[in-house]
């Protein structure tokens, strides 16, 4: 399978393609662009040198900042779409300010 709005960059890279001589088969972001991509990206299999790890090493390592280990375990971590809202995290200042009446 192959991405039409993506190119290879390097090993560890993507990029956008902007093609205007040829139109992709599929609408950016239709839903039968987000049906493809899940297909695509569900038959990916990780070998154990491509763990969830041996990522969050390759990633941290690239940051050489001293929270890169508290970074690392946070990309461990199973995410949920409330992570990238900051909805988990209202809720939690909610409650917060609840706790104190």
């Amino acid at each position: 399978m192959v991405d039409p709005f993506l190119q290879p960059v390097n090993d560890s890279k993507l990029q956008a393609v902007v093609n205007t001589v040829r139109q992709p088969s599929k609408v950016y972001g239709s839903n039968e662009d987000h049906e493809y991509a899940l297909n695509a990206l569900s038959s990916i299999k990780l070998t154990e040198s491509q763990s969830n790890e041996s990522f969050a090493t390759m990633i941290v390592q690239g940051l050489e900042k001293p929270e890169s280990s508290m970074l690392k375990e946070r990309m461990l971590n199973k995410f949920s779409p409330d992570d990238a809202t900051g909805n988990a995290y209202q809720s939690e200042l909610k409650d917060d300010k609840h706790s104190d009446m």
